[in-house]
């Protein structure tokens, strides 16, 4: 069985040999393909990453196996069909490329998708379309947790029954089901789709093969969410001697579900409980927001003095949060 590294320099030298043929392609009009020989003969592929990235316009490519993760990231154009399974991140950060599998699609499909379309034609992984601010993404068959996590734009169309959490952290756009969804987390509803919708989202699908029926309904944020914020906790530290190492857990993800407290159980069965709060360390996207004058008194002296968790402009004090869009922004 070929290890990562295998697969990694399979990967490199595809993309190598296949990516100086695109542009020549995209002239040509031509399809390429990968996963057959020259005679057209089938030579699927088996878990290759990061194929083809940044797609431009005007390119074709049909591919047969089942492939990595971020296969067809960050395109521009073109159109990228596969014939069989994608991985995880299929088409993140997608601009305007028509992507579509006919097999399983990944977790994270359509990850801060920011236009173009992603069809999948059995079903998806967890946390389909997160992020997205635009697109569409049409999936028939059954698909994971966290349907639509995080999206502020953009449609996503179900054929099938969705997991826990669909719509969570939900600030814009609209997911559409045909079939069954859990309970709906907080800030999010599930409504009937008028005439007019399901007409016109049967317009926007019918090239990707699929009709809704009357059944069909709409999820989508009701703007009620609120976040309450207890300020009486702040640091005693600049957190200037604590060091942070990986571990075997799973990293954290926004809109996922954490604990916020420990439960320690009594030593003696006639002992109660104590629940005591786990320490949280605020959250905000631009540390700049937080470079104020200095000040002894009132609220702006505990600012000062208590670390926060940042992805940009972080002071001294402040912990930088590198994650996969803050990363896309390093210089």
């Amino acid at each position: 069985m070929a290890g990562p590294g295998d697969v990694f320099e399979r990967s490199m030298s595809i993309n190598a040999k296949f990516l100086p043929r695109l542009q020549a392609a995209v002239e040509q009009n031509a399809l390429l393909r990968i996963g057959w020989t020259g005679s057209g003969e089938e030579v699927p592929k088996n878990g290759e990453i990061g194929l083809c990235p940044a797609m431009p316009e005007g390119a074709r490519i049909r591919a047969l196996g089942k492939l990595g993760s971020w296969t067809s990231s960050f395109g521009i154009g073109g159109s990228f069909d596969i014939e069989g399974q994608a991985g995880a991140f299929f088409g993140a950060y997608n601009q305007g490329s028509k992507l579509s599998a006919s097999g399983y699609i990944g977790r994270c499909a359509g990850f801060m998708m920011q236009g173009g379309s992603i069809t999948g034609q059995d079903g998806s992984d967890d946390d389909l379309g997160m992020f997205m601010s635009d697109g569409l993404i049409v999936v028939k068959g059954d698909v994971g947790q966290r349907l639509g996590n995080g999206m502020t734009g953009g449609i996503i169309v179900v054929q099938g029954d969705v997991g826990n959490n669909a719509g969570c952290g939900m600030k814009g756009g609209m997911v559409i089901i045909e079939g069954r969804c859990p309970t709906p987390p907080q800030g999010t509803q599930l409504r009937p789709l008028t005439s007019k919708e399901l007409k016109d989202i049967n317009s926007m699908i019918e090239n990707h093969g699929m009709t809704l029926s009357n059944d069909a309904f709409c999820l989508e944020s009701n703007n009620s969410t609120e976040y309450h914020i207890d300020g009486s906790t702040v640091s005693s530290g600049d957190l200037s001697s604590i060091a942070i190492t990986p571990m075997d857990e799973a990293p954290l993800i926004e809109n996922h579900d954490v604990d916020t407290a420990a439960l320690i159980h009594g030593a003696e069965e006639d002992a109660l409980p104590i629940l005591l709060p786990l320490p949280v360390l605020p959250y905000v996207p631009d540390g700049s927001v937080l470079a104020v004058e200095a000040n002894s008194t009132g609220r702006l002296s505990y600012i000062q003095t208590q670390p926060f968790l940042v992805e940009e402009q972080p002071r001294p004090i402040d912990i930088l949060h590198l994650n996969l869009r803050s990363l896309v922004n390093l210089p």
